[in-house]
């Protein structure tokens, strides 16, 4: 049997409510939240090869590259339980 994952990505602007909007169905769902800049910040913290990759960006201020987005996602998403993944804030180009 395949572990097969739904998605549901949440995208706008700061400010228009993408994290109000994921709370709300992460309880009437029993979805996982898959946010990005939560699990940047926490790669950032690890002492491994991606989390001293990504801490760089995040103590300058900077947007890391979308690979590398994906990368720690990709981890993520990896290991998350359930069938239902709530994006919030993922990146939807390429740099």
């Amino acid at each position: 049997m395949t572990d097969k994952k739904q998605a549901i990505v949440l995208t706008g602007p700061p400010g228009s409510g993408k994290s109000t909007i994921l709370e709300r169905m992460q309880d009437g769902f029993s979805a996982q939240p898959v946010e990005t800049g939560r699990l940047l910040r926490k790669a950032a913290e690890e002492e491994t090869k991606l989390g001293r990759e990504v801490r760089p960006y995040l103590e300058e201020g900077r947007l890391a590259p979308t690979g590398l987005v994906n990368r720690v996602v990709e981890q993520a998403v990896r290991g998350a339980a359930g069938s239902l993944l709530l994006f919030d804030g993922y990146p939807l180009y390429s740099r």
